[in-house]
C-alpha cells in the first residue's frame, strides 16, 4: 500500500489487532484520487501490475505471509511497491 494511501486508510479504516482493515465501502473506493491525466494514470497502473506480477511469485504464501514480516518482503516486491509508491505520491503532488 502506498504511503498515501496508509495515511487515509488508517484515517478512515479500521484498525483491528493493531492493522488496519481496508473494506472496499469505507476505504478502498473512497480515496480521494484526484483526476489524472493519461500519462499519470499509466504509471499508477504500471506499478499496480508489477505488485500483482511480483505477488504471483509467491502465489503459495498468503498476504499475511508477504507482508506480515516487513523486513522479510521479498525484494522485487519491496521494489514494486517503491514503483507504486511514487507514482501514487506524484500523482498527488507529494
Amino acid at each position: 500500500m502506498s504511503k498515501a494511501f496508509f495515511i487515509w486508510a488508517s484515517s478512515v479504516g479500521t484498525v483491528d489487532g493493531g492493522r488496519i482493515r481496508v473494506g472496499a465501502e469505507a476505504v478502498y473506493n473512497t480515496f480521494p484520487f484526484p483526476n489524472l491525466d493519461p500519462q499519470v494514470r499509466s504509471e499508477i497502473e504500471a506499478g499496480a501490475r508489477a505488485v500483482l506480477s511480483a505477488r504471483s511469485y509467491f502465489a503459495e504464501g498468503d498476504l499475511d505471509a508477504l507482508y506480515g514480516d516487513p523486513e522479510g518482503m521479498p525484494p522485487q516486491l519491496v521494489g514494486a511497491h517503491q514503483k507504486l509508491d511514487r507514482a501514487v505520491a506524484a500523482s498527488l503532488g507529494l
